[in-house]
């Protein structure tokens, strides 16, 4: 390898280590946004389904992250007896995207594909 093409590899890895970085940032501020609706929601200061089922899709976006999980989770358990199918169709919808890539991956980390129809 040549020094030119460590230069370049360097650079190309501090120019994701950046966007990694950067993408994190942005994380952390939707946390927070979606942190001040949920509260809002909690205290009854958002109350209509629409925009209920709007932050439930937003944190949707972010399912795969612990703290926006627990958002989700806080938010379901508050609106349930106001809205119990809103609530039961989101958490279907949320089984179905999350569970599902869940279990494609751990069959992925270990190495074997799951064969539609096939039992395999």
């Amino acid at each position: 390898m040549t020094e030119e093409e460590k230069t370049e590899r360097e650079a190309c890895f501090a120019a994701i280590r950046e966007t990694v970085q950067r993408l994190s940032r942005l994380m952390d501020t939707a946390y927070q946004q979606y942190s001040q609706l949920v509260e809002q929601v909690v205290k009854d200061r958002i109350t209509g389904e629409q925009e209920i089922e709007r932050i439930m899709d937003g944190l949707m976006d972010f399912g795969d992250d612990q703290r926006f999980l627990a958002l989700y989770k806080a938010l379901c358990r508050h609106v349930y007896d106001k809205h119990p199918t809103l609530v039961r169709e989101h958490i279907a919808l949320f089984r179905t995207q999350f569970e599902e890539r869940a279990d494609e991956e751990t069959q992925q980390a270990q190495g074997g594909e799951r064969h539609e129809g096939t039992g395999d």
